[in-house]
């Protein structure tokens, strides 16, 4: 019996350490954007890289967060008001949301359930960046890489 509750000691300090180490990112730190508080958990909030691509005839790097506690209308109204200056498109039944920059090479991509909860968010680096007509492919899940 004492080396159960010594093995369970053991586990709750390993995950009490995991929890105290954890990061805690404000800003995503491919793109240097902010993060809503919405992407952190007791685990922090470090982002899980997306593999390196090309993607009509731009190089992408992006970064994955899960979110969680939220609507997709709050995270919404959230990027809207702090990315400023950035574009927002969605798509027609509202699950993606994309924010782009005038360059359209830096891109979040928020998606969730409409009328929902929120549940992930991408942020995205393209060079150079994409031509209108893909971005609003991305957003729409139909990629066109003419034009």
């Amino acid at each position: 019996m004492q080396g159960i509750r010594s093995s369970a000691l053991a586990v709750v300090l390993a995950c009490s350490a995991a929890t105290t180490n954890a990061a805690h990112l404000t800003k995503d730190p491919l793109t240097q954007l902010p993060l809503p508080t919405i992407t952190d958990n007791a685990f922090g909030n470090d982002p899980t890289e997306m593999p390196a691509a090309t993607i009509c005839k731009s190089q992408f790097r992006g970064n994955f967060y899960s979110i969680s506690g939220t609507s997709l209308d709050s995270a919404v109204s959230w990027y809207v008001g702090t990315l400023k200056g950035f574009r927002h498109i969605q798509s027609a039944d509202h699950a993606v949301h994309a924010f782009a920059d005038a360059q359209r090479s830096v891109i979040v991509i928020l998606m969730g359930k409409p009328g929902g909860a929120a549940n992930t968010v991408a942020y995205e680096k393209y060079e150079p960046g994409l031509s209108e007509k893909t971005l609003q492919g991305i957003a729409k899940n139909s990629l066109d890489c003419t034009a």
